[in-house]
């Protein structure tokens, strides 16, 4: 089970293990201002787990954190925001980004490489979940502004 602890408006992210075993921790670089901190929004199979967190200027980055507690704060270069949706089991990460007012999905190696993902003539891209064969689902706004599911295979 994965979940986000708020303590005095600060969120902290913690995993809890089958044996009921709570850690709890931080991203390097997460603010500790008020609405500021740790979310995990995903954990894989070896329990590796990603997610968001807000620095001291309210800016949102992405993490990962594998199974021996080392996290890596990435963000998708040149982009306002990065928000990390999903990872599977190969440590593979499907997400969102920001540049300006234009939202682009990304995937991210285990290896730290990021690729972006763009549903053709979509608007906004928004990756939600990876599986193991690193096949990516999640929905698209068009030029129309109509929303929309996709799946993209490798």
């Amino acid at each position: 089970m994965v979940i986000a602890l708020e303590i005095c408006g600060v969120v902290h992210g913690f995993v809890r293990s089958a044996n009921v075993e709570i850690t709890s921790f931080d991203a390097p670089g997460a603010g500790i201002g008020l609405q500021q901190g740790t979310i995990v929004l995903a954990i894989n199979t070896a329990g590796a787990v990603t997610g968001i967190y807000k620095d001291a200027d309210n800016m949102i980055h992405s993490y990962v954190m594998v199974s021996d507690g080392t996290i890596t704060p990435f963000d998708v270069p040149g982009d306002l925001w990065t928000y990390a949706a999903s990872i599977n089991g190969k440590g593979t990460i499907a997400g969102y980004y920001a540049v300006k007012t234009v939202f682009r999905g990304f995937l991210r190696s285990p290896g730290g490489s990021i690729t972006t993902v763009q549903v053709p003539q979509a608007k906004y891209t928004y990756p939600q979940s990876i599986n193991q064969s690193s096949v990516i689902a999640g929905f698209y706004v068009d030029a129309e502004s109509v929303t929309h599911g996709f799946v993209r295979t490798p």
